[in-house]
């Protein structure tokens, strides 16, 4: 199993918990397992994935906290996250995803801030944030994110209007439908 690097298990009824032993396969590029019955949490055995450049374990029900998982995946471009019961802030193993373009969290219970880690991000070009619990103020770091084409921000407990800074976004579609912004 260590040269396998492409695992799609997509589009099944498998159910129950992620296995442990999928972190074998430290060679996969690609591990998606999206539309599926899977409970639990993500693993923490598979931190050791740090070839992948797709992780796509959306529209099933992980729930909990994501794991540090990421610090040492450098090469993920692409990481789906959306349509599960996931309940605690973001993971800060995010920060060192310097080939990140796409991230999607949403339809969660994300909380907490949306973390200036993003803002580092200069190759992200999609940040879908909304239908989560996410709070507090908009970090100002996200107007270096350059690179950015489209931010959804919708249905989200947000404190204020979107900072000022980010009118250098000027390629970037920020969604806001819905979204409250507290007085």
């Amino acid at each position: 199993m260590a040269n396998l690097t492409y695992i799609d298990l997509s589009n099944n009824r498998f159910s129950g918990p992620l296995p442990q032993s999928l972190s074998n396969a430290t060679a996969l590029a690609l591990l998606s397992f999206s539309n599926n019955l899977f409970t639990g949490a993500l693993p923490s055995a598979w931190a050791v994935l740090t070839h992948l450049v797709t992780f796509k374990p959306s529209y099933n029900s992980l729930n909990g906290s994501v794991p540090e998982i990421f610090s040492g995946m450098t090469s993920l471009a692409s990481l789906y996250l959306n349509n599960n019961q996931f309940a605690a802030p973001l993971p800060q193993s995010l920060r060192n995803l310097s080939s990140l373009t796409y991230i999607n969290p949403s339809y969660n219970s994300f909380n907490g801030s949306v973390p200036e880690i993003f803002g580092g991000m200069t190759s992200l070009k999609s940040l879908y944030l909304g239908n989560n619990q996410f709070s507090g103020l908009l970090s100002q770091s996200l107007k270096n994110a350059t690179s950015l084409t489209y931010l959804s921000l919708t249905n989200n407990l947000f404190t204020e209007a979107l900072p000022s800074a980010w009118i250098v976004l000027t390629k970037a579609y920020i969604d806001t439908q819905t979204q409250t912004i507290a007085r």
